[in-house]
Parts: structure tokens; C-alpha cells; sequence
């Protein structure tokens, strides 16, 4: 979980004026008048400019490391020539193979978009509920054909096993009803385990 960046940058302000108000608390009672002026006053501008340039300093390092994160997301993001790759890879004979199935899905998912129309026009909110999830299985079996996954990996299949028996443990206890409150939490441990 990850807070918003203007919190963040709300919280790192505060800290820095407790930092600053801190450093004045402690810097003010050595300027005292009963030392010369000299002897107070010099250490006073050499620390404070050592401090500002590793502050700036630091800035400017770390400006460099997160353009060097931007680029590797960058690098790592999928396009569509992933897509395009991956179907460049197989025969003539696969590829019109999978031309067809996704077209089967495309009109699958034009059919979905029609009804959903229907359901809009009624203001059916369970109807209209469970035809964009629909909607959300059918773009994701297209968005298969496209990369050409026909099934999971052992590794994803375990995945998918530890978190199947996460959701019938859950399942168990929703059906266990006690209370409003003790319904809505189980509701929430439920589509929390659904969405790991």
C-alpha cells in the first residue's frame, strides 16, 4: 500500500520544519553576544553550507536513480509488438487459428455490449453488474489468444490451488452468519483472498 504523493510530500514538509526548528533551537543559543562575533558566526556558515550542499547533493543523486527506474519500467512494460512477436513465431496454420478465435471472441464481446445496453436502459444494477464482469473474463480470454497462453505454468497452477483453497475456507465463513457486522467482515476477508 502506498500513500498518495501529496501526503507524502505533506509528511516530508512537517519533518522538515521539525528539522529546521530543531537546529535553530540548538544553533540560537550559540550566538550569544558575550562571544565575539567572529568565533560565533564562522562555524555557524561553514555547517550550514556543508549541510545545504549534501542535502542538494543527495537530491541530485537520487533525481538520477529514479529517471534510472522510469527507464527500466519503461523497458519492462509490454507492447504491442509483444503481441506481434508472439504470433510471428508460429505457422500460417496457427496464426489463422488464432485469428478465428479471437474474432469468436470479439463477437462474444460485441454480443455482451449489446445486452449490457438493454440492462443500462432498465437501470438493473445486479444485471449490469454481472454483465461487465462477464465483459472482464471475455476481454481477458482474447487478450489470450493474442499472447497465445493455453494454460497456466505449475508454478501460477500452485498459485491458483493455495489461493482456490483460501476462497473455500472464506466461502465456509461466509455462510456461517452470526451478524451484520460479522457478515460484512467475513465479505471483506472473502474479496480480499479473491483479489490475492
Amino acid at each position: 500500500c502506498r500513500l498518495p504523493d501529496k501526503v507524502q510530500a505533506g509528511f516530508q514538509m512537517f519533518s522538515a520544519g521539525l528539522l529546521i526548528s530543531a537546529v535553530a533551537n540548538e544553533l540560537f543559543p550559540l550566538l550569544k553576544p558575550s562571544d565575539p562575533a567572529s568565533q560565533r558566526t564562522w562555524p555557524l556558515l561553514i555547517g550550514f553550507t556543508v549541510g545545504l550542499v549534501f542535502m542538494f547533493g543527495l537530491g541530485y543523486l537520487t533525481e538520477f536513480m529514479e529517471d534510472d527506474d522510469d527507464e527500466e519500467a519503461v523497458k519492462n512494460k509490454r507492447t504491442n509488438s509483444d503481441i506481434e512477436t508472439a504470433l510471428v513465431d508460429i505457422c500460417e496454420q496457427e496464426r489463422e487459428k488464432a485469428k478465428q478465435h479471437f474474432e469468436s471472441e470479439v463477437k462474444e464481446i460485441d454480443g455482451e455490449v449489446n445486452r449490457l445496453q438493454g440492462f443500462l436502459v432498465q437501470g438493473s444494477q445486479n444485471q449490469i453488474d454481472e454483465l461487465l464482469h462477464s465483459l472482464e473474463y471475455r476481454v481477458h480470454r482474447a487478450t489470450r489468444v493474442l499472447y497465445l497462453r493455453s494454460g497456466l505454468d505449475d508454478q501460477n497452477l500452485t498459485r491458483m490451488q493455495f489461493h482456490g483453497r483460501e476462497l473455500k475456507q472464506s466461502s465456509e465463513r461466509l455462510q456461517r452468519f452470526e451478524s451484520f457486522q460479522k457478515a460484512k467482515d467475513n465479505l471483506k476477508a472473502f474479496q480480499a483472498s479473491k483479489q490475492a
